[in-house]
């Protein structure tokens, strides 16, 4: 299991996202997370070592960052939580479910990233093999911990699309 680091400079987190991650790694299949070092949980402040590719991402909008293996080292996912819970209600922080709502699709996304690179490369593109497994994780993991909320999906769905038609109005 990889460990989960906190690495705060400036930001105060409002709530407890190092058990969230965690409670979010029991959801991913141990195969899946052979030769993951750590998660580290950080704000935009904190130094990093990372390159990433600026046709995708800006500084300010790239929520998190894969770090693969090299020669002596593990692979790291890093994730910014200031940048994930920018404009988010602090009352909110304090639901565990809203935080792993807000959570899971960058965290998924990223351990996407680990298995298409480390477990299970194909010759698909990396974001596109990042969302799949993105995709795949995040409905498993939302299946089984908030099962009670399944019955809802279609209502919601609908009342989501309903709201961006009228909103683009």
């Amino acid at each position: 299991m990889p460990r989960v680091v906190q690495e705060f400079r400036e930001f105060k987190p409002r709530a407890d996202f190092r058990s969230t991650v965690e409670r979010l790694l029991e959801y991913v299949p141990p195969e899946y997370l052979v030769g993951l070092d750590s998660v580290v949980l950080k704000d935009r402040t904190a130094p990093t070592k990372l390159r990433w590719d600026r046709r995708n991402a800006s500084d300010a909008e790239m929520a998190a960052c894969y770090r693969r293996a090299t020669k002596g080292t593990k692979a790291v996912i890093e994730i910014y939580v200031d940048v994930i819970t920018a404009g988010a209600p602090g009352w909110l922080m304090r639901l565990a479910w809203f935080r792993e709502a807000m959570l899971a699709r960058t965290f998924f996304h990223e351990i996407g990233h680990h298995v298409h690179r480390a477990i299970a490369p194909d010759g698909r593109d990396p974001e596109t093999a990042a969302n799949y497994w993105r995709d795949k994780l995040g409905r498993e993991a939302m299946r089984h911990r908030f099962w009670f909320l399944v019955p809802l999906r279609r209502p919601l769905r609908w009342y989501l699309q309903v709201r961006s038609r009228l909103r683009r109005r």
